[in-house]
């Protein structure tokens, strides 16, 4: 797909209304960051086809309404889907990082296949349903999250398997010496792990999608007033 001005456009309203900087906007569609960039500052003139299909969709409410892209959208039956291993929380709280492999990790535990848009996994990725309602209302306990092994960045939601084997959902929080695991709300409470002592972390899954259209969801939020509790743990001068 050749980068239109309109396409230019579009991506940077897309990257400024969901706060995306280049290394988010490149996680979200599965490319690097360096791509992301030139896309963004007029570096590159096209954009792979495979890439395409994974940026597409948050783009089209950011093009004008008369574009050709919008008025030809995507053949949805042709959209492939890739079928992720799900697994249980219990099992996710038995496994040691350090000792098994993800790959043995799955073998060994996938109880069913959910299936998601292509773009959106990959190969060691996998689906659990979440408990509790910390992170309630946008993720009422029963959630299915496609989660990946990778450390996340400042307000990325992750899946967290803590040194006694209690899990939790929050968003992650990276400050200059400590972590934290902020909750959604006031049913869940912040916990805060120096990062000389990461051992209180067992294991970590940084969340990439719900089977809906995450940007929908923080969009909507946004517009009602809503704003992350997550940004109240952020120190001055860190990580945004």
């Amino acid at each position: 797909m050749k980068i239109t001005s309109e396409i230019k456009k579009a991506l940077e309203q897309l990257c400024e209304d969901q706060d995306l900087t280049s290394e988010r906007l490149g996680l979200l569609v599965g490319v690097s960051q360096r791509t992301a960039n030139r896309w963004l500052n007029g570096e590159a003139k096209k954009i792979h086809e495979s890439n395409w299909a994974s940026l597409s969709p948050y783009l089209i409410r950011y093009l004008p309404s008369e574009s050709s892209i919008v008025k030809s959208p995507p053949n949805f039956a042709d959209v492939s889907m890739r079928e992720v291993p799900l697994v249980s929380m219990a099992a996710a709280v038995a496994r040691n990082p350090a000792i098994i492999p993800i790959a043995d990790f799955l073998d060994e535990n996938t109880e069913d296949k959910v299936m998601f848009p292509n773009g959106m996994g990959k190969d060691g990725d996998f689906a659990i349903r979440i408990c509790g309602d910390s992170m309630s209302p946008w993720y009422p306990d029963g959630t299915v999250v496609l989660v990946r092994p990778q450390k996340p960045l400042t307000g990325d939601k992750v899946v967290a398997v803590l040194a006694d084997g209690e899990v939790v959902f929050k968003y992650f929080v990276d400050n200059d010496d400590q972590y934290t695991l902020a909750p959604e709300n006031s049913h869940g409470a912040a916990i805060t792990v120096k990062k000389s002592d990461f051992g209180k972390i067992r294991s970590m899954y940084r969340v990439i999608c719900s089977i809906r259209n995450e940007l929908d969801v923080q969009r909507d939020a946004r517009a009602e007033g809503y704003k992350p509790s997550w940004e109240q743990y952020v120190k001055k001068g860190g990580e945004k």
